[in-house]
């Protein structure tokens, strides 16, 4: 069985995540695609900028679904549009913070994270 994942940036700004990124965690049994929104915000870096992410971010999903993922992830702390994202497609999709937070729950009796500025 083969799988493909389908990891969505909610960006528009190219060169943010290359596929170097993720090509050590492919294998004959697995592909995964990188796809960034084509409307939305330019980074993410407020709740506004989340916002904008969404509608762009469903019409990324309901295409990969379309062009055969088997699974979608939001490459994004934030999760912009995730659980929107389950409603409209029947594949699984996952967000980087809710999976970090539940892995570092899983790993640790307490756990906390900072939010560094931007230089």
């Amino acid at each position: 069985m083969h799988t493909t994942i389908e990891l969505i940036t909610p960006i528009f700004t190219k060169g943010v995540r290359s596929l170097d990124d993720i090509t050590p965690l492919e294998s004959e049994h697995l592909t995964i695609r990188q796809s960034l929104i084509s409307s939305g915000p330019s980074s993410i870096e407020s709740e506004f900028d989340e916002a904008l992410a969404v509608p762009g971010t469903l019409a990324r999903a309901i295409e990969a679904e379309r062009d055969g993922a088997d699974a979608l992830v939001i490459d994004c702390m934030g999760d912009p549009g995730m659980r929107a994202c389950r409603e409209v497609v029947g594949i699984p999709v996952l967000g980087a913070g809710q999976s970090a937070l539940h892995i570092a729950n899983m790993l640790g009796h307490r756990f906390s994270f900072m939010a560094l500025p931007q230089m």
